[in-house]
This record gives structure tokens, C-alpha cells and sequence, in this order.
């Protein structure tokens, strides 16, 4: 069975400017037929129909959550980090910068980027050593490494530009401060290398084996645990994931409180989670 144990994705933008982030990314989406922007959370419509298939894709149990209810909705979060110039930004649903409009052959990502002339990666982690790199540069020019636990990757569609690789190992395309180089590559550091040794060269039948195994960051669980130490040193919202349409309608003092920018946006479509 899929370890599900750490599941989470983040975009994060080398820009700081609220005002023109907000304005931007709200000009961007609603260029999208019949994507507009709202200014207060809607009424929640309950139809599990529309949003299930992309709930058991992304492994959220059908329950009666919030996001099972609002499948119309769109939500983007602007969080100030701890980390120069750089943003965080969440969404719901989670990857939505990283998909492509109807009609469109870029991202929402490349063209937030190349819009404020800013770059931007967005980071996917899921069970083992399975995750997403998405980058994207000044231009819009992107760039997607990793690998996935399924056979697709909905999230990025298939645009030629983007290549494929097997682990997440290291920025290809963006220009990053070395603090987050090395985050990314904090599997190749000797502390994590001489634990992985000991872990491999002990005996599977001894009880602290299993204990390290389970609390033992997977590969790129690692990498987030990492990236989170920099952006989000206190956890207040790196970790915010699948739940942030809860987030919003139960919890959303507690953002602002947390200098967060909160938008919401009726999608284009309201029977379809992705464009």
C-alpha cells in the first residue's frame, strides 16, 4: 500500500510585492472564460460527484470535508516568508498555479512569472522518493523534474518544454539562493548519507530498525522538512495542504493573523476541479 504519510505542495515566488502579486495573479485567471473573482466565501453546495475523482487522485478520504463541497472554488493564499524577497503562495485545489488554462500552451505559473519578470518553483511532495519540481524563469520558460507515485502527472499536462527525470536533485533552470540549493539537495549531505548507511547496514529483525524506518524522513519529505525550515521556520503555513478550503471558511482569522493575502475565484468551469 502507498505510504500516504506526508503529502504536501507549495509554490514559492521571488517577489514581494503583495499589491502586484494579487493584482497580477487576479488579472491572469480571469482571462479564463468565466473564471472571476468573488470577495466573499459562497454559500457551500454539496454535489461529492463533481470533485471525486480528483479527491481519490490526490488520496483525501470522501468524507464530508469542505473541499468535497466547494468544487466551484478556487483559493489562493499569499503568505510572507522568512526568507528575502520570496512569497508562498497555497492553493486550492493544490497544483492549480501549475496547470494550464483551456486554450492556453503555458501554465499559470510560467505566465504569473514571466508577467512580474520574477522566478518561481513550485514543490510537490509525495509518498517515498516521489515529487515534482516545477520551475519556471523571468521569460516563462519551465522546467518539471521528479517522479510520481501514479502513471500521470495531471497537474502539468504535457508540454513539450517540460523534461522528466527520476529524483529531485537539484535546481535545473532558476537561479536560487544557495540556502535553498541546499535545502533541495539535503539528501547529499553526510549527516543524511551516514544515517541511510546505518539504517541500511542494520538488522531488519532489530526493533530500533522498524522505529527509524517509520520516523525516518522519506526522500522527499526530506527536501520539504528542509525548504519549511527556511520559509516557515515556525510551521505556521508551509505544511497547509489539501485542507485550505477548511482553512478559509473555519479557521480564516488565524490566517490573516499569519500576514496572509487570501483570494477567492469561481473557476471557469464548475464542474471540473482542473481547467
Amino acid at each position: 500500500m502507498l505510504d500516504l504519510r506526508h503529502w504536501n505542495s507549495t509554490t514559492c515566488i521571488d517577489f514581494n510585492k503583495f499589491q502586484n502579486l494579487e493584482e497580477t495573479i487576479s488579472q491572469l485567471f480571469e482571462k479564463e472564460e468565466g473564471c472571476h473573482r468573488i470577495y466573499s466565501l459562497p454559500k457551500l453546495i454539496y454535489n461529492p460527484a463533481l470533485v471525486r475523482k480528483e479527491l481519490i487522485r490526490q488520496s483525501i478520504p470522501l468524507s464530508s470535508s469542505i473541499g468535497e463541497k466547494s468544487s466551484n472554488l478556487w483559493v489562493v493564499c499569499l503568505f510572507p516568508s522568512q526568507l528575502g524577497r520570496w512569497t508562498v503562495i497555497k492553493t486550492f485545489p493544490t497544483g492549480l498555479l501549475c496547470g494550464r488554462p483551456l486554450n492556453s500552451d503555458k501554465s499559470r505559473l510560467s505566465s504569473l512569472s514571466a508577467e512580474l519578470k520574477c522566478n518561481a518553483f513550485y514543490l510537490e511532495v509525495q509518498a517515498g522518493i516521489c515529487g515534482f519540481l516545477f520551475e519556471s524563469d523571468a521569460m516563462g520558460k519551465t522546467f518539471l523534474s521528479g517522479c510520481s507515485a501514479e502513471e500521470y502527472f495531471d497537474n502539468f499536462y504535457d508540454e513539450p518544454e517540460l523534461e522528466l527525470q527520476d529524483l529531485i536533485t537539484n535546481f535545473s533552470l532558476i537561479d536560487v539562493p544557495e540556502s535553498i540549493k541546499k535545502a533541495i539537495k539535503i539528501n547529499e549531505s553526510p549527516e543524511v548519507i551516514k544515517e541511510e548507511a546505518r539504517i541500511n547496514e542494520m538488522d531488519q529483525d532489530d526493533p530500533e530498525y522498524f522505529d527509524l524506518i517509520i520516523n525516518n524522513p522519506d526522500y522527499t519529505e526530506r527536501i520539504d522538512l528542509a525548504l519549511a525550515d527556511l520559509f516557515d521556520p515556525n510551521g505556521d503555513y508551509w505544511f497547509i495542504d489539501h485542507n485550505l478550503a477548511d482553512k478559509v471558511y473555519k479557521e480564516l482569522e488565524q490566517l490573516k493573523s499569519m500576514g496572509a493575502k487570501i483570494m477567492y475565484f469561481k473557476s471557469p468551469n464548475s464542474e471540473r476541479l482542473f481547467p
